[in-house]
């Protein structure tokens, strides 16, 4: 499962088109709250976690530290409006942890999530 936190509409809809065309299964939520349960309840089928960071960034890291402590091996991307040095601290705990400042391109997205699925030789 990739879980998409993004309250944008606008990204959330291209994301669903864009991840819909390529397969990928994704549960989207407006809300870190919401998607906490969803996360910690069954994180061995959570393969990557797509964050935007400028929604609460004191529950951003409360996520991401929560997603760490329950496995290294999920694919964090967070993209945020604030500058990359201020989470630059916890990507040395996670290898797979990636942090993207604003603008992206969408297609970004997919491209990382599937390059490292394949190399881990997951299924999405």
């Amino acid at each position: 499962m990739v879980a998409v936190i993004v309250q944008d509409d606008l990204i959330r809809q291209s994301l669903q088109r864009l991840f819909g065309r390529a397969g990928v299964i994704a549960s989207f939520y407006g809300k870190i709250s919401e998607s906490s349960a969803a996360i910690m309840e069954n994180p061995a089928a959570l393969e990557a976690v797509i964050i935007d960071y400028d929604m609460d960034p004191a529950l951003c890291k409360w996520l991401i530290a929560g997603i760490q402590g329950l496995t290294d091996r999920v694919k964090i991307l967070v993209y945020t409006d604030f500058p990359i040095l201020e989470l630059g601290g916890n990507q040395q705990k996670n290898e797979y942890l990636t942090i993207r400042e604003k603008p992206f391109i969408l297609s970004d997205i997919l491209e990382t999530i599937q390059s490292d699925t394949r190399r881990k030789h997951v299924s999405l």
